[in-house]
């Protein structure tokens, strides 16, 4: 995997400036739409009630994030349920929806 990852890097570092640049974008490209709202909507739990690690890999943000934009009404705020935090189904579908 190692001489795999070094041969690609070695490929990389080969080429001119512009081809760099294009490979990046392509790079960012596919991360953002694999982020998108719309796929990130099929995955989650069909459970109604989704925990904070379940929230913060759906939206690749951390906990600290996720808070500071609950606190600027810019994410769905969590419930307490039981001593732990947990967000409604139904308002992440709407928070996606919104932020598409």
């Amino acid at each position: 995997m190692q001489k795999e990852l070094l041969s690609k890097f070695q490929d990389f570092v080969a080429l001119d400036n512009d081809a760099r640049a294009r490979y990046l974008n392509l790079l960012v490209d596919s991360a953002l739409a694999a982020t998108a709202p719309e796929a990130l909507a099929g995955e989650l739990p069909r459970v109604g009630l989704i925990t904070y690690p379940q929230v913060e890999k759906l939206t690749n943000r951390s906990r600290t994030t996720l808070w500071r934009m609950v606190r600027a009404k810019k994410f769905p705020a969590p419930i307490a349920l039981g001593g732990i935090k947990v967000f409604r189904r139904q308002d992440l579908i709407t928070w996606l929806n919104d932020f598409a």
